[in-house]
This record gives structure tokens, C-alpha cells and sequence, in this order.
């Protein structure tokens, strides 16, 4: 499946993607309860999450965002983890 490309979310009718919006919703519900006592933003497309915080705090945002997978039962691919700076200001008005 997924022409081994990747072992994520499952490519499949609109019913599939419904059910992964609602996980990711939730997830990302947990994740900004837990990330409260860190001065972290996230966001996430599909099934990419992006964090972006100060450097200090990268091996806690990693452990918490293995916590709330692992309730899940999901886990991250350490392949695709990239960790580095930014030099952009992003300003999201919804």
C-alpha cells in the first residue's frame, strides 16, 4: 500500500480521511494540553506535525509528542525528524 513510499496514513476514500482529520484533531488537542508549560506552536497538514520552539525544549516536545502518539498507538518515524533553525516569522490570521 501506499507504493512503499511510507509507512503513514493510509491513502483510502473520503471515510478513511474523515477518521484521520478526527485522530489528528485529537492528537493536536492533546498536544496543546500538554505543551502548555512549554512555549512551543505547532501545526500540522496531513499527517506531518511542525513545532516550532526554542531549541532547549526540543527533547521535551519530542517526549510528549511520543506520549500522546503512544495513546494512539501510533509512533513517530525518526526518519523523517528534522530539527533545525528558522529565520521566518510566521503570522497566522484565522
Amino acid at each position: 500500500m501506499n507504493l512503499g513510499a511510507t509507512n503513514g496514513l493510509i491513502m483510502g476514500n473520503y471515510l478513511s480521511l474523515y477518521f484521520a482529520e478526527l485522530n489528528l484533531k485529537n492528537i493536536s488537542t492533546d498536544l496543546s494540553k500538554r505543551l502548555t508549560e512549554i512555549d512551543c506552536e505547532f501545526s500540522y497538514f496531513s499527517d506531518d506535525f511542525y513545532f516550532f520552539c526554542n531549541k532547549n525544549n526540543n527533547d521535551k516536545v519530542v517526549k510528549i509528542f511520543d506520549e500522546v502518539l503512544e495513546k494512539y498507538e501510533l509512533e513517530r518515524n525518526e526518519d523523517k525528524r528534522k530539527i533545525g533553525p528558522t529565520k521566518l516569522l510566521i503570522v497566522i490570521i484565522w
